[in-house]
């Protein structure tokens, strides 16, 4: 390990404020909404374009809408959930008996949706890229929550807009910091008529994350980590100001990419990190169940120092025999969980009491 000396103030540092003014979300750079409005504004960045919708949230039918405007009833009862992430804040505010739709079942965790479905008492839609509408319009939900990925999907999501059911876009995955995505729990608060309980939630969790962030602050050290993984020939590693390299630096530790300035993944070969990543003392993030598995996957694991050092960790603790993650589900607003797992495997004198929960030791 080569260790280096910190070089932080013990607060929050991974997560910057929400420079928009008067807004009720200080951490999720792509909404906006201010305090008990019901006006939330959404900002997608697509590279080359921009766009944003106003969704207006009323329990009274409201007409003369803008252009880039959107009525949604509320309280939500009947809802599509087309992505783990949409679960999983549904779960937070006890809510999850409201979805009466979902797609792509093997990426689920939650035990309630699968109780449902093995009980058909829940549509399954079929795959997120193409949706069953006549299924979809079976389930008469009152909304159809959709992660936006790309411009692309406002043109080929006609079809759904036809239906007379509220497609309401999501753009969490798109923030940078563990609690910019949590903070998005807020907005499904609101749907609900819950966002007092919305706000105490993600207020503990916010609490909890920073105090672990000033324990970890006291350490003189930070191990050096590799994080991502290989598909085929290209291995991908999680950006210098992404997601990943977040929770690592939270956590105490010396990201081997963290100079980069990319907050998505970065294609790379392997000579490249198997040059930079000799000195690495931990790797976070491999994706297997086991070193065998691992290895059986890529046998140019095996030629990476850090694979025979005992510190390899996958995010696969807790996967069903679906293939559903809950690291992609609770994990997703429970950064503080996150973290404190991070913490554990990189520095185990901080949080000596906290089991694993999402990581798992590849054996």
């Amino acid at each position: 390990m080569i260790p280096l000396l910190f070089l932080c103030a013990c607060s929050p540092t991974s997560s910057p404020q929400n420079k928009a003014t008067n807004n009720i979300f200080r951490h999720a750079q792509n909404i906006y909404s201010a305090p008990g409005s019901n006006r939330v504004t959404v900002y997608f960045n697509w590279g080359t374009q921009s766009d944003s919708i106003t969704y207006i949230l009323s329990d009274t039918v409201v007409s003369h809408l803008q252009a880039d405007e959107r009525y949604i009833p509320i309280p939500l009862s009947r809802v599509v959930a087309l992505s783990t992430t949409h679960i999983a804040m549904l779960q937070e505010i006890n809510e999850i008996e409201s979805v009466v739709g979902v797609c792509d079942y093997y990426r689920i965790s939650n035990k309630r949706i699968w109780q449902k479905h093995r009980a058909d008492s829940l549509a399954d839609l079929g795959i997120s890229m193409h949706v069953n509408h006549e299924a979809l319009i079976q389930t008469q939900a009152d909304a159809i929550f959709k992660s936006a990925f790309s411009a692309h999907d406002f043109k080929n999501d006609k079809v759904l807009h036809t239906l007379n059911i509220p497609l309401i876009y999501t753009y969490s995955w798109h923030e940078q910091t563990p609690l910019a995505r949590a903070e998005w729990i807020l907005f499904f608060g609101m749907l609900y008529n819950k966002f007092e309980l919305a706000d105490s939630i993600f207020s503990a969790i916010e609490l909890e994350y920073t105090r672990i962030q000033e324990r970890v602050c006291a350490q003189h050290t930070k191990p050096l980590v590799l994080s991502g993984d290989m598909v085929q020939d290209v291995w991908y590693m999680p950006g210098g100001k992404s997601y990943m390299a977040s929770f690592i630096e939270d956590a105490g530790g010396n990201y081997v990419f963290s100079e980069n300035t990319e907050t998505g993944s970065v294609p790379l070969n392997f000579e490249y990190v198997l040059q930079n990543s000799r000195n690495a003392t931990y790797w976070i993030g491999a994706q297997a169940e086991s070193i065998k598995e691992l290895q059986e996957k890529n046998p140019l694991y095996a030629t990476l120092p850090v694979f025979s050092s005992g510190n390899c960790y996958s995010y696969y603790a807790q996967t069903n025999e679906h293939g559903g993650n809950n690291y992609w589900e609770q994990g997703y607003v429970r950064p503080d969980i996150v973290l404190a797992d991070i913490v554990r495997i990189l520095h185990p004198e901080i949080l000596p009491q906290h089991s694993l929960v999402f990581y798992k030791n590849l054996e």
